[in-house]
């Protein structure tokens, strides 16, 4: 599943989750996850509070406003973004 993690400074990055344990999301670069798969739970551990679900018009602002360095258009795009739904088994 491909979505929207919030680095370093804010910036956006597109990326594919391998996994979910608790808080933690396990994300991996798109290209790498086409090369060589996606094995349970490789790549990177990101806090869940920072990965949201993908969207094309989402991302896209985003990164322009990352590009610009505009903090303020950041800010209002990262509100929009929807956070990654968790789901019922693992809210139990």
């Amino acid at each position: 599943m491909q979505v929207i993690a919030k680095a370093y400074g804010d910036e956006p990055l597109q990326r594919v989750v391998t996994g979910r344990a608790g808080a933690i999301v396990y994300i991996l670069h798109p290209s790498v996850a086409n090369a060589c798969g996606t094995k349970p739970f490789s790549g990177v551990g990101f806090p869940a509070e920072s990965v949201f679900e993908f969207d094309l018009a989402v991302f896209d602002s985003l990164s322009r406003a990352w590009q610009s360095g505009d903090r303020g258009a950041l800010a209002r795009a990262w509100a929009v973004a929807t956070p990654l739904a968790i789901d019922a088994k693992e809210a139990a």
